[in-house]
């Protein structure tokens, strides 16, 4: 549950393999705010450029899959509380 993130965290990385499936149980728009931004290419280079930004909103029942080894940050929210349901996947090697 997220309820009215004012002031989110800085776009951030988590150095491990891990894929995070969040399922949207209330819808997430622009008005809200509470989207993901997520900097696309950034589990490779660890590079932030703001023409490789990129903001994902969604409707009730819609899931994001992402790579929490690129950059990603949640977004401002405005009077609202947004639900959901995540699952974190870590890749392991085998030795």
């Amino acid at each position: 549950i997220n309820n009215n993130v004012k002031n989110p965290n800085q776009y951030h990385y988590i150095d491990k393999e891990i894929i995070k499936v969040s399922v949207l149980l209330n819808d997430i728009n622009e008005n809200t705010g509470g989207g993901i931004s997520y900097i696309h290419g950034s589990h490779i280079n660890k590079k932030i450029s703001n023409n490789n930004m990129k903001n994902f909103y969604g409707s009730c029942g819609d899931v994001f899959i992402n790579y929490q080894n690129g950059y990603h940050k949640k977004m401002q929210q405005q009077n609202s509380i947004h639900y959901f349901l995540n699952l974190f996947f870590e890749i392991k090697n085998k030795k």
